[in-house]
């Protein structure tokens, strides 16, 4: 049996300490499955008044190295699914870097028994989850739904930066520092006048599935490109990671055939986990559990696409359903031509309008960042029957904002290729015409490398005569998939991803090219 091993090696280039990341197969790995579960530490963060989550720390002691890397690991869904979780993957880790893995609740709820007829089945399509209430103590809370991962995730990741690693400085903390955009505490410096040069820790941040989601936006509001801060985000990967909800949480799910009723029970939890992928039948079984109402999905934090575009379309008050002329048959959704014509000659389209949408702002009424309206796609928004409303339109948004201090993350951004299930079409297992992990990977790339090239590039090139700016912003934002491979060489997809992860490595930790 295969197996990929990475060895961190340090030596002298321009004085700074250079990472290699080499990969090495059919030889024992010198840091075993054993050594680290030996090696693990497990702390209780307090989360505010909502109680406590876990971080495993993986080899603390080579903390001791003001320059080794810290690997923050988010695991692709909530704690609750803790024992099902793939392993970590074996190239994160070496005896000279320390990894947490944490431990953030975003828990889902049991799925509900199989249907038993047609009526079961589309019942469950169609019947709304009921919210739970807005207290953190109410027993209802148990499911912790957005933004309660994030929180966990921004609780766990401040102790790392505030309480842990402040014990392995070798110099002690400045009375003054910046303050983070995102958790709104002030930031550890290490003292200007006792060092002359800080040495920042490379901090990787590593996130799958529903962990790649919050990996993004913790990426993106927390990569400062001050080089006075103890840390620094050294890079960014996101493996099928979903990071725009809109479409799933305004329009309504495709239906179940007949012919789907004998199957094996759809339980989306398990069904990504066994399989490290999914398709948009999983994303809307599962929207009404991870969101308490359709509006959450809107957070950029939830949907990071958000942070560089306005959404484009309203915010439903409810999840849209799909309708249903005759409960005994399996109906599709009607075409844009009909429900168009059914918007526009109902006499309720105006009250439907004020009760359905909340209000969508104009992109120009924002002030705090810049918006592009010169570039822009028309939307509609759906009220989950038979009206179709044009609502707004979609604009970009210049982020990093201005004077914020925050740069776009060195990323990588991974999708796997490989179908769901047998009944996934061909064009769904291409990305054509559906919401899946290499459309989301493709549009969030796009995203961030457009605004390399419109914001931070945009002066560079003034003096910087051997630019070249779409190289450098496809070279900061990578975009790779991974080749569908059968089941039974489910290990050679892995050396795969090993292989493409290892090479991204290599570049992202020479900590002598001051030009990433």
């Amino acid at each position: 049996m295969r197996h990929a091993l990475n060895s961190w090696l340090q030596s002298g280039r321009r004085s700074t300490p250079v990472i290699k990341w080499i990969l090495i197969q059919r030889r024992q790995r010198p840091y075993s499955s054993s050594s680290r579960e030996e090696n693990v530490e497990t702390l209780k963060v307090v989360c505010g008044s909502s109680g406590t989550i876990d971080v495993d720390l993986y080899n603390v002691s080579a903390l001791q190295n003001p320059s080794s890397p810290l690997i923050v690991y988010l695991p692709p869904t909530g704690t609750h699914l803790r024992s099902s979780h793939p392993p970590v993957p074996s190239y994160l880790f070496h005896p000279v870097a320390s990894l947490a893995n944490i431990h953030y609740r975003w828990n889902i709820p049991s799925s509900p028994s199989p249907p038993t007829s047609l009526d079961d089945s589309i019942s469950q399509y169609t019947t709304p989850p009921p919210s739970p209430k807005l207290l953190s103590s109410d027993p209802s809370f148990a499911n912790y739904p957005f933004p309660t991962p994030l929180h966990d995730v921004l609780y766990a990741y401040s102790y790392l930066l505030q309480t842990l690693l402040p014990q392995y400085s070798q110099t002690p903390p400045s009375s003054s520092s910046p303050t983070s955009s995102l958790t709104g505490t002030r930031r550890t410096l290490y003292s200007t006048s006792s060092t002359p040069k800080i040495t920042q820790r490379p901090i990787l941040i590593y996130g799958s599935y529903l962990g790649g989601t919050l990996a993004t936006s913790l990426g993106l509001t927390e990569t400062f490109a001050s080089k006075n801060l103890p840390t620094r985000i050294a890079g960014l990967i996101s493996k099928n990671g979903i990071y725009d909800w809109t479409d799933i949480a305004t329009t309504p799910p495709s239906l179940p055939n007949q012919s789907t009723l004998t199957d094996t029970p759809f339980e989306p939890e398990s069904k990504f986990l066994e399989n490290g992928t999914w398709d948009s039948k999983i994303l809307y079984a599962l929207r009404g559990k991870l969101f308490r109402d359709p509006g959450a999905a809107f957070d950029p934090f939830a949907s990071p696409s958000l942070f560089f575009r306005t959404a484009g379309i309203a915010v439903p008050k409810t999840w849209p359903q799909s309708s249903f002329s005759e409960p005994t048959t399996s109906p599709s959704p009607a075409s844009p031509s009909q429900t168009a014509t059914s918007a526009s000659s109902s006499p309720l389209i105006n009250h439907l309008e004020e009760d359905i949408f909340y209000p969508t702002p104009d992109p120009s009424l924002i002030t705090d960042i810049g918006v592009d309206v010169n570039e822009f796609s028309s939307r509609r928004g759906r009220d989950g029957g038979e009206l179709e409303l044009e609502v707004s339109r979609k604009a970009h948004l210049k982020y990093p904002p201005k004077d914020s201090g925050l740069k776009i993350p060195k990323a990588l951004f991974l999708y796997s290729s490989n179908p769901v299930s047998t009944s996934t079409s061909t064009a769904e297992q291409e990305g054509e015409g559906d919401i899946t992990p290499k459309t989301q990977a493709e549009e969030i790339t796009m995203l961030m490398r457009r605004s390399l090239l419109l914001h931070e590039f945009k002066d560079r090139r003034m003096w910087d005569e051997d630019l070249d700016p779409s190289a450098a912003a496809e070279e900061r934002v990578q975009l790779s998939s991974i080749p569908a491979i059968a089941v039974s060489e489910k290990e050679g997809e892995e050396e795969m991803e090993a292989r493409t992860v290892t090479e991204w490595l290599n570049e992202t930790f020479d900590m002598s090219d001051t030009a990433r």
